[in-house]
């Protein structure tokens, strides 16, 4: 008989509360997640397969990554596993204009900091899910898109305007490594940071 790989996903009684409280307006003693065996779903065989691909490589905003990952696997089962209907959340709400200004006053303050999506809702005084869908609403991308471009944008400054080392640049950044910073920055923008100190160089010239 072959052998049988088994993955095991935890995930804290804390997040399910919160996020049925948000999803269902309802106490998580309210919410029963029906029992299944070999149940076959692609979306959470996605999800579990992105979040360990993220353990065994970290990559830049991983903590937000993960953190974001974890908030879909548990929609999904409150959506599909549960025995309550969700509430609609199609309505496109957006952040008032200062706390607009506070968020991003925040994020880039600690943009060489591991910042998670609690981090971020605790500011604005929301739920993870309620917030990333403001926060959507309001940048029209998701705030690990958002964290990760800004963190590039300082880079690009960085490197354009000093004579950092590469390594030093990452870690002000929030990357975990030089490694993170090139691979960031090569899949965003197309180029590495070698690459654009050199063409910032050429053009002072």
């Amino acid at each position: 008989m072959a052998p049988v790989d088994v993955t095991h996903v935890y995930v804290s009684g804390d997040l399910v509360t919160r996020l049925a409280a948000e999803v269902f307006e309802r106490p998580m003693v309210e919410v029963r997640l029906n029992d299944l065996l070999q149940a076959q779903d692609a979306v959470v065989t996605g999800i579990v397969t992105a979040i360990i691909n993220e353990i065994g490589d970290p990559a830049t905003g991983g903590g937000l990554y993960i953190d974001a990952l974890g908030v879909q696997l548990v929609v999904h089962l409150l959506r599909h596993y549960a025995s309550v209907e969700p509430i609609a959340t199609s309505e496109r709400s957006q952040f008032a204009p200062a706390l607009r200004r506070r968020l991003i006053g925040y994020i880039e303050a600690r943009l060489d900091q591991n910042l998670t999506l609690k981090d971020l809702a605790d500011v604005a005084n929301m739920g993870v899910w309620n917030f990333s869908r403001h926060f959507r609403a309001s940048f029209q991308t998701s705030p690990h898109r958002y964290i990760v471009e800004r963190r590039l944008e300082r880079a690009r400054t960085l490197l354009s305007q000093d004579r950092l080392p590469v390594k030093a640049v990452a870690f002000m950044c929030g990357f975990s490594d030089q490694a993170h910073l090139t691979r960031a920055m090569r899949a965003r923008m197309g180029c590495t940071p070698a690459a654009l100190r050199k063409g910032a160089s050429a053009q002072e010239i």
